[in-house]
């Protein structure tokens, strides 16, 4: 199995955080608050590789308005806990 990391670089608007896999880059997202991106990426590295990577691909399938959706659902600004909340049955 590949080693998980994640790397948070500084934007002009905003954090983008790198899901990293192996080296490889799997997802890059930008974040307002850099303690959002950080949540992310430490939840990112004690997850679970194959539940993970569904969730991701379902959240970057996602317009802006659908991930907003789920994330009210899941009543949190943590695109891991839209994920769940989808798993749950949702809406």
């Amino acid at each position: 199995m590949a080693e998980r990391d994640y790397r948070i670089e500084e934007q002009d608007d905003g954090w983008r955080l790198l899901l990293l896999r192996g080296g490889e880059v799997v997802s890059a997202e930008l974040y307002e608050l850099h303690d959002e991106a950080l949540a992310i990426g430490t939840d990112w590295i004690c997850g679970d590789d194959d539940d993970d990577a569904e969730g991701v691909a379902w959240w970057n399938r996602l317009d802006e308005r659908d991930r907003r959706v789920w994330l009210d659902y899941a009543q949190s600004d943590r695109p891991v806990d839209a994920w769940r909340a989808f798993q749950r049955g949702g809406r």
